[in-house]
């Protein structure tokens, strides 16, 4: 089978971040029949009542096939940032919990929110890098998997618009690493979730990756000046020459003491420390699904209005 069809139920595992709320918001208001994975469904918000609720963590194996129903589409949008130096083996074991329990319902295709990366670098992040392993676990699940690798993600909530909204904010003169110039295809939230939201009936052969980003290619630099400039705040950024190696060895040094940082802060300089890779769509096959991205500065001014 090609496509799961549009009435088949929905199964998602990570609805209470930012994507899998607003994921969970659109595919209701499409008349889909969600059931949400949540460890703490009072997480979920006022979307809770419009679906059914499993109250499961996804490292219990045995409790967590009783979320998942035959013929169902399933969305893994969870990760483990928080998790310090044990990030990979988190992730990993979340991944292969989530697809042995949707290969043994009989679900019918997974749904992949992972980054958009060149596999081919040899310097990747250990964000970046377990993020390609969690989707190469579902993806030999035996179940169809559709993997959605996105840039940066512009969105209230998103961690990586909270970054960049920190920077700016709290730095009047903004010195970073050189590889501020490297460019980025920043996406808007709205446009991610339309993507997976496509994905629940696409019409796709056997398991795939796309890469998803805006409609501009940017600098990590433009990026801060574009939120600076719709937030009328006048900062300054400087690029300073950092060679990989000094970058890559201090980040060595520095894990026994960032392992005690409070999850947040943890989840920060992951995605810092990611920030050293170009993410730029370079395979176009995600033109399929027929979204149109709006461009950055749309992005930013529709995730500043969703806060007010």
């Amino acid at each position: 089978m090609s496509s799961p069809g549009a009435d088949a139920p929905v199964v998602v595992a990570g609805a209470t971040g930012h994507v899998g709320n607003a994921l969970v918001r659109r595919l209701v208001e499409g008349g889909r029949r969600v059931r949400c994975i949540a460890r703490d469904p009072a997480k979920l918000g006022p979307i809770a009542d419009a679906c059914e609720v499993f109250e499961v963590d996804l490292r219990d194996r045995a409790g967590l096939p009783a979320a998942f129903t035959d013929g169902a589409v399933a969305y893994f949008l969870v990760h483990a940032l928080a998790a310090g130096s044990s990030l990979a083996d988190e992730e990993r074991q979340l991944a292969e919990n989530f697809a042995a329990a949707a290969r043994e319902s009989g679900t019918t295709r997974i749904v992949y929110l992972g980054g958009l990366v060149d596999e081919s670098d040899d310097a990747l992040s250990d964000h970046m890098a377990s993020r390609v392993e969690v989707g190469r676990i579902l993806r030999e699940s035996e179940v169809q998997t559709l993997e959605f690798r996105a840039s940066i993600v512009i969105g209230a909530g998103s961690f990586s618009f909270e970054l960049i909204r920190t920077l700016v904010e709290w730095l009047p003169v903004i010195a970073l690493p050189d590889w501020i110039d490297n460019p980025a295809q920043p996406i808007a939230l709205a446009d991610v979730v339309s993507y997976l939201a496509s994905a629940a009936d696409a019409d796709v052969e056997g398991s795939a990756v796309f890469e998803i980003g805006g409609c501009e290619q940017i600098t990590y630099r433009r990026l801060i000046d574009a939120y600076a400039e719709a937030t009328a705040a006048r900062r300054l950024t400087i690029p300073v020459p950092v060679p990989d190696a000094v970058a890559e060895g201090a980040a060595r040094l520095a894990k026994p003491l960032t392992d005690r940082l409070p999850g947040e802060a943890q989840e920060a300089l992951k995605l810092f420390e990611s920030l050293r890779h170009s993410t730029v769509v370079r395979d176009t096959s995600a033109e399929r699904f027929e979204v149109r991205p709006m461009s950055v500065d749309a992005a930013i001014a529709a995730a500043l209005s969703d806060e007010h």
